[in-house]
């Protein structure tokens, strides 16, 4: 007999360990906005998953639940939890990418980070909690995306002019090895913005896909979308691109793109702000009826790991199907569902962490009716057995009666219960439901 103790609740249980039982159906645990977990005083822009599975985050915060830190902060999934770094960039933070070797790169406004002079872009070490800056930066208006080629070099786009001391317009490689910048051809330029760039997606082969709103690349006319090959230095178009600007990418297990923006067609064919985009034969289609409503706009996109798309924006409908400002497209056959009432404000980030659930900034400050300050979790609810929103005691006594031993499934209405799915509910569900546990 096995026994756990629940710190903070005062009580312990006996785990009766049954080999051989009888299974009964597991019941699911079904998906929701969760309550109760602590946000930031501020909009979220970037976010990136660590080896470790806690997510960095990054945004125009000063503080996270509650406590300061400044731009950029951990979060720790397991129990909801977040702590500041300490070291930390002093301008917000618009986008992050995580290097082959554990560290970060991290872009945005900031003019240092930690202390050390950096110019709209620095290096960060999670494992030391030390920064480095990129040689000379990037001297312009900010770094906005960011994109890790297979070699661990890094494409870097925003709205800027130099790089390392020379001209680079919007568009730049930095050498993780050599700590040294070069320029892509001309860059990008054109536009009310003179060329920003807003995306970068890698494909399968190594190149890159670049989105903004532009007019030109490397000289040559491209509306709003370009593709860089690394390997040869030269740019290439596709086809008539978008009307407008381009803000997300998203590459999908077969190596097509779906893209995201404020545009209104995609290669000469009506695309309301999303369409799928062919490398292979070099074509565009549509995404069933797009996404709609007031000021609607796509702002990211992130690949689910069963292949389906989660999109973040600006809209109240997406493929005919109501949803506020977060929908999941399956891309298999152009559906969309959506993810409970979504946000009362728009999505800019998103991230799928292990285990499946999405984590999901932006200016809201509510997610799925719950009281979720700029920063939201979407998922299971591990734990919350009478279904309230929140892992309290009465779910503890009801969480004791659906324990069993290993190799038992758990029974019915136990399925939120069984934290690591492995059909019985033992000493590891009670220390994901401790984690949980909010008094």
């Amino acid at each position: 007999m096995d026994h756990y103790h629940m710190s903070g609740l005062g009580i312990s249980i006996a785990l009766v360990v049954m080999t051989g039982a009888e299974s009964s159906a597991r019941a699911d645990c079904a998906p929701q906005w969760l309550a109760g977990v602590p946000g930031m005083n501020g909009t979220v822009s970037a976010m990136t998953v660590l080896p470790d599975g806690h997510a960095l985050v990054g945004g125009a915060f000063t503080t996270v639940g509650g406590a300061p830190a400044n731009y950029l902060a951990r979060f720790d999934p397991s129990g909801n939890t977040w702590s500041a770094l300490g070291s930390e960039p002093n301008g917000e933070i618009r986008t992050l990418a995580l290097l082959p070797d554990g560290d970060l790169i991290v872009g945005g406004f900031l003019t240092a980070a930690g202390g050390v002079p950096a110019n709209h872009i620095a290096r960060y070490s999670p494992s030391t909690n030390t920064w480095s800056a990129l040689g000379a930066g990037v001297e312009g208006y900010f770094v906005r995306a960011l994109a890790v080629l297979p070699n661990g070099d890094v494409v870097v786009g925003g709205g800027f002019s130099m790089v390392g001391g020379m001209p680079a317009n919007n568009i730049a490689l930095y050498s993780t090895a050599a700590n040294t910048w070069s320029a892509l051809g001309a860059g990008t330029s054109g536009g009310p913005h003179n060329g920003t760039v807003y995306a970068l997606a890698v494909l399968p082969g190594g190149d890159v896909l670049v989105g903004g709103e532009f007019t030109s690349a490397d000289g040559m006319p491209a509306s709003m979308i370009a593709r860089y090959s690394p390997a040869s230095a030269t740019w290439s178009t596709l086809g008539s691109g978008t009307n407008g600007w381009v803000l997300a990418l998203a590459v999908l297990a077969g190596g097509d793109v779906i893209v995201g923006g404020y545009f209104t067609s995609a290669g000469g064919e009506s695309a309301i702000h999303i369409a799928r985009y062919s490398p292979a034969d070099s074509t565009w289609s549509p995404i069933g009826a797009g996404v709609s409503g007031p000021g609607s706009g796509v702002f990211t996109l992130n690949l689910l790991p069963v292949g389906d798309v989660i999109a973040g924006g600006s809209f109240s409908n997406a493929g005919g199907v109501p949803a506020s400002n977060i929908a999941r497209l399956n891309p298999a056959n152009n559906t969309w569902s959506a993810l409970g009432s979504g946000t009362n404000g728009w999505v800019f980030q998103l991230t799928a962490i292990p285990g499946g659930d999405v984590l999901v900034g932006g200016g809201f400050s509510t997610a799925g009716g719950n009281a979720s300050s700029y920063f939201g979790r979407w998922g299971p609810a591990w734990g919350d057995l009478n279904g309230d929103g929140f892992v309290r005691l009465a779910d503890w006594s009801l969480f004791v009666g659906c324990i069993h031993g290993p190799e038992s499934a758990s029974g019915a209405g136990c399925g939120c219960a069984d934290a690591d799915s492995d059909g019985d509910v033992d000493l590891q569900d009670a220390a994901v439901f401790q984690l949980r546990f909010r008094p």
